[in-house]
């Protein structure tokens, strides 16, 4: 390690041989004028003024390879020689990085309010390395008092910035800790990664079992979400040597190595499968994989009734699934007058479980709610998802409701009911309305058009505005979401179009903010509640603001079918497979009979069949 003893000398101090030379000069000629007169008795001779200067950098030197060198505990008993330093060299330039030193030993005694003091004197002389560790010492007291969002405000700024070994070793370890307060925690794994390729040979031991400690604060499930980035990161790039790459493969491997031991205690048959399809291949074997294999073979747990509940799978695949879910689940919530009912001993209780972003995790969601105790379960934001849905309700003989038609659907679904639209019921409706009304130049946004993931080149719009004023576009039909389509819609307006605004069912709520004889929605039962709504649809806005979307409502509808469907089922939990196999046919047979004030058909219920009945018009503004 190499003190850069350049960056601590004192600027006003001549510090050149030719300077030393001018001040010899200098005296040689004025000796004779000093001679003249009478002779004075003898005086000591002058003093340079580099002399205290050299004398601090030759202790500093000393202090800073102490530092450099010892412990958290050994730099303790530097504390006396550092302030023995600063009140001898107080003005020195180096006095800034010891006044910092000093910061550091008060903040692991916990004496905060004079590390900050401290930390503060540096923090504010000119911008260079000391002040940089001195707001790496301030980021430590923010910790401290519980404030990691300020420390992270701190720290991050200096990424990359500090030189010294022993500074970006603290550095990194700040960083890391005030990432895990702020519950950070994908930001908190990366900085540990970072935080191990920045340390040098000799430290890196030491940062990987500080690692080894921390990393158990960040949750199980975000540390196989961690996990799983770390293997389809291995998967796409090239093997190097770098230290970046190093740290990377020791965190894939020490994830996996503690998630496997969290399995392994909790007898976790569904994380256990999990991670035998992740990490090192060569970690897969042996003792610890053959018992995690166990674990996936007979792990699973069996279906039960835990009195009457409704299971709902969460999509975690992408942004389109996951608001999806968020909007089912209130739905669902509000249907069910959660959380005020659950207090009531026959209320229906609300299970979720999401995918974990994996399409297959869609049937281990599925089999985890019917191992809570979930009677009938809710599923399926795409056409993947929802089939996956149907063969895991066909195969398990537990009744599932689906939120999505797919596309093929087996013809023997005895215990799948579909609530959902396929993905193009609502763009033939309105393709049909426009064909009356004689638009024949239609531009579509969304599923079967322009993605609405579609990224604009700096400059240029997002959507092809300029070829949509080519083919003189009369309709914009918009299918995406509500952001997606309001893009679309502010682009057509700034290129100078008019066009008459058709909203699939994933945008329909925004047909009142088009002008009055521009705006076309696709209509099904009260959605998308233009006018005589419900009295709980008037509840609803007053209550959140907003009317209900189209997943919201279909979470609504599920969860009324569920509730009448369960009703009357024991209140107690059931384990027994025969009498649990018979509560999901009772479950089966009530909900294909169950009737409900459902919003979005005209359809109390499913009446025997096994899809939703609807008719599907448009509403128009």
């Amino acid at each position: 390690m190499h003190f850069r003893a350049a960056e601590y000398e004192n600027p006003t101090a001549p510090s050149s041989r030719g300077s030393r030379w001018i001040l010899l000069a200098l005296m040689l000629v004025a000796a004779p004028v000093l001679g003249c007169g009478k002779k004075e008795p003898s005086s000591p001779p002058p003093q340079s003024a580099l002399s205290a200067s050299r004398e601090a950098q030759a202790q500093f030197r000393v202090l800073h390879k102490r530092w450099t060198g010892s412990t958290a505990a050994e730099r303790q008993k530097l504390k006396e020689p550092l302030e023995q330093f600063l009140e001898r060299f107080p003005s020195d330039n180096r006095a800034r990085l010891v006044r910092v030193y000093l910061a550091w030993l008060h903040v692991e005694r916990g004496e905060l309010a004079v590390a900050r003091d401290l930390a503060a004197q540096t923090r504010e002389g000119p911008r260079g390395a000391a002040r940089d560790f001195a707001n790496v010492a301030e980021a430590a007291v923010l910790v401290g008092e519980k404030k990691p969002e300020k420390a992270l405000a701190l720290l991050e700024p200096l990424r990359g910035k500090l030189v010294d070994p022993e500074e970006r070793l603290l550095f990194g370890e700040q960083l890391v800790r005030a990432a895990l307060a702020a519950k950070e925690w994908t930001k908190a794994v990366a900085y540990m990664m970072g935080w191990l390729s920045e340390a040098s040979t000799e430290d890196s031991d030491a940062v990987m079992a500080s690692i080894g400690r921390l990393v158990r604060r960040v949750p199980n499930a975000e540390q196989l979400d961690s996990l799983k980035k770390l293997d389809r990161l291995t998967r796409s790039e090239s093997p190097d040597d770098s230290s970046a790459a190093k740290a990377r493969a020791w965190m894939r491997k020490t994830l996996w190595r503690r998630l496997a031991d969290v399995a392994i205690e909790n007898e976790d048959g569904q994380l256990a499968e999990q991670l035998l399809a992740s990490g090192p291949a060569r970690l897969r074997i042996g003792d610890v994989g053959e018992r995690l294999q166990q674990l996936a073979a007979g792990g699973s747990v069996l279906p039960r009734v835990a009195g009457r509940a409704v299971g709902l799978v969460l999509s975690l695949a992408d942004e389109t699934s996951r608001r999806r879910s968020s909007e089912a689940a209130a739905g669902m919530s509000r249907a069910l007058g959660l959380p005020k009912a659950a207090g009531k001993h026959d209320a229906v209780r609300l299970f979720t479980r999401d995918d974990g972003g994996e399409m297959d995790g869609v049937e281990r969601a599925l089999a985890a709610l019917a191992g809570d105790g979930a009677t009938v379960l809710v599923a399926g934001f795409d056409d993947e998802s929802a089939r996956r849905a149907s063969s895991y309700a066909e195969k398990s003989s537990i009744p599932v409701v689906l939120l999505r038609h797919p596309k093929k659907l087996g013809s023997r679904h005895q215990h799948t009911f579909v609530l959902g639209m396929t993905s193009n019921d609502g763009a033939e409706a309105l393709e049909a309305t426009l064909r009356k009304d004689g638009v024949t130049s239609v531009a579509r946004v969304g599923p079967g058009g322009v993605p609405c993931d579609s990224t604009a080149v700096a400059g240029q719009p997002r959507f092809p505005v300029g070829q949509w004023l080519r083919t003189r576009a009369e309709a914009l039909l918009l299918l995406g979401s509500v952001g997606c389509s309001r893009d679309a819609m502010a682009e057509a307006r700034a290129a100078g179009l008019s066009p008459t605004f058709a909203f699939g069912f994933d945008s329909a709520g925004l047909l009142l903010e088009v002008a009055e004889g521009r705006g076309l929605a696709v209509g099904a039962g009260t959605f998308p509640y233009d006018a005589d709504v419900p009295s709980e649809v008037t509840r609803w806005r007053k209550t959140t603001g907003s009317t209900p979307t189209w997943f919201e409502t279909l979470g609504h509808d599920a969860a009324l079918l569920a509730e009448a469907a369960l009703k009357g089922l024991p209140l107690d939990r059931v384990d027994d497979a025969k009498a649990v196999a018979e509560l999901h046919a009772r479950a089966l047979r009530r909900l294909a009979e169950a009737k409900a004030p459902l919003w979005s058909t005209e359809s109390r219920g499913f009446a025997g069949r096994r899809v939703m009945s609807r008719k599907l018009g448009t509403v128009r503004r």
